[in-house]
């Protein structure tokens, strides 16, 4: 099989990202909603993310500059993280909102005007996103979508301070915080008792994986890894 093509995370693929994460978590929205059992059994973790992706989509719409590439990756990544925090619905879709503000803040610091997200800068991104969500946390709890944002967070972190002969690409950060998230997801009984007694994962962190998926496939132009 051959490798699949990397693509380079830039507006475009911003805006991709967004829309492939709303169809992921559209299909998966019922399991997500059934997985739900904390902090209260509401059953609307799925939904709650797919709305806030939705919404944000709907923000975006109305700056059609963002399709005709009229304005500056910064500028649009603070169109998409406006518009999942003003679209974010329970604490999952806030902490959802605070990576799309990750990947503006990372851009926004960055020296000069940039028109990708590289390595370096996705991997502060998810640091970025991190630090936020555990802060807008009022009682943070482990075995929670906290516990799958930190592990990716490290994870992409880890790739870029690797000091190896060839540096990565955005694909293989994103690849790597993918597979931290997943691990850190199938650990989440081990740390949360109510999760355990259900025999489930976190909800929130299970749709926290397929929004990660979802930017891994815009990156490599539509593979996954297993």
């Amino acid at each position: 099989m051959s490798a699949p093509t990397e693509v380079p995370l830039d507006l475009a693929s911003a805006r991709r990202w967004a829309l492939a994460a709303r169809a992921g978590l559209a299909d998966a929205r019922d399991q997500i909603d059934a997985l739900n059992v904390f902090p209260v059994p509401d059953g609307d973790t799925g939904t709650n993310m797919f709305l806030t992706f939705d919404g944000a989509l709907d923000v975006l719409r109305g700056h059609h500059d963002i399709d005709g590439g009229a304005i500056s990756l910064t500028d649009g990544l603070a169109l998409l993280a406006r518009g999942m925090l003003l679209s974010a619905r329970g604490n999952s879709g806030v902490i959802l909102s605070q990576l799309a503000r990750g990947l503006h803040e990372a851009a926004s610091m960055s020296e000069g005007p940039v028109s990708e997200i590289g390595a370096e800068l996705l991997a502060d991104a998810f640091v970025r996103a991190d630090r936020l969500a555990w802060a807008g946390v009022s009682s943070p709890i482990e075995g929670t979508i906290l516990s799958v944002s930190q592990a990716a967070a490290a994870a992409a972190r880890a790739v870029v301070d690797d000091d190896g002969p060839v540096r990565p690409s955005a694909a293989e950060v994103s690849a790597e915080a993918l597979a931290a998230a997943r691990t850190a997801l199938e650990r989440t009984p081990s740390q949360l008792p109510a999760l355990a007694r259900a025999g489930v994962v976190d909800a929130g962190g299970a749709g926290l994986v397929i929004v990660l998926e979802a930017l891994q496939r815009v990156l490599t132009d539509g593979r996954v890894a297993a």
